[in-house]
């Protein structure tokens, strides 16, 4: 029992988990809600056409709610993790260039909802998700590891 109480991880992952799952549905759906205004939010980064934009719109918010099944079900959990850094740094990139080209938009992360909120402030939120996610990636990599050597057959030995 002691045992437990020194290790947070424990308890802190799953919840870590949840909590990301949980946001990344949020933003997916809010995405899925209001298409027009996602068109919109990632057409105004400037970085793809309007046609391009359009895609993105639709990929962006299903690639998010993947992300967030992969998370919850541990057979996929690697690849949903994998998938919410891929996210997180195409967010980080594109956030990062708009404030260097000083535009003045909204993110578009949260849908209508973040219209008033800073870049440079989600930059940062995007940057501590990025590290939660990695928190969990090197657990998750580390226990795929962990079960693939403890499932490995033994060698025969030499008579």
């Amino acid at each position: 029992m002691l045992k437990l109480l020194h290790r947070p991880s424990l308890f802190m992952l799953p919840l870590l988990r949840f909590g990301l799952a949980a946001l990344f549905v949020w933003t997916g759906l809010l995405k899925l809600q209001a298409p027009d205004a996602a068109h919109i939010a990632i057409f105004q980064y400037r970085l793809v056409s309007w046609e391009a934009a359009g895609v993105l719109s639709t990929l962006i918010p299903m690639l998010e709610l993947w992300a967030a099944l992969g998370l919850l079900l541990p057979r996929l959990r690697l690849g949903g993790i994998s998938l919410c850094m891929g996210l997180l740094f195409v967010f980080c990139g594109a956030l990062a260039s708009a404030l260097v080209r000083n535009l003045d938009i909204s993110c578009g992360c949260f849908g209508t909802t973040d219209a008033h909120v800073p870049a440079i402030r989600r930059l940062f939120e995007d940057a501590l998700l990025l590290g939660l996610c990695y928190i969990l990636w090197r657990e998750a990599a580390l226990k795929l590891r962990s079960d693939s050597q403890s499932s490995a057959v033994p060698s025969p030995q030499p008579r």
